[in-house]
């Protein structure tokens, strides 16, 4: 069963949330499988209210780098990613060729 058509005007530099069924149909006209599409879609969205709910621009050519590396930010810290590695590892020759972990310095 085909498809019907939409309606709907491409806006061109318009508000992110309005845009997002234009850009539903450029990732569907590049062939990406429907995860892709719909998790794509998912990310736009959130971003959409992230942006809304910070009080930050939401027409697309007021969006800027430090909109979205805020967005990136504000995504690693709910999720809470490990602390870096800290400390060091020390690695020698053993007699079968293979480093061998010797010390460490990180609690992990």
């Amino acid at each position: 069963m085909a498809k019907s058509a939409s309606t709907t005007a491409i806006v061109a530099g318009g508000d992110i949330g309005i845009n997002l069924e234009s850009f539903g149909r450029h990732l569907a006209a590049e062939n990406m499988s429907p995860r892709t599409q719909e998790t794509y879609s998912e990310s736009v969205r959130q971003f959409h209210t992230f942006l809304a709910d910070q009080g930050m621009p939401l027409e697309v050519s007021r969006i800027h780098r430090e909109h979205i590396e805020a967005f990136i930010s504000h995504l690693l810290g709910k999720w809470n990613p490990r602390p870096p590695i800290t400390g060091s590892v020390v690695f020698k020759d053993s007699s079968n060729g293979f480093p061998t972990k010797v010390r460490s310095n990180n609690p992990r």
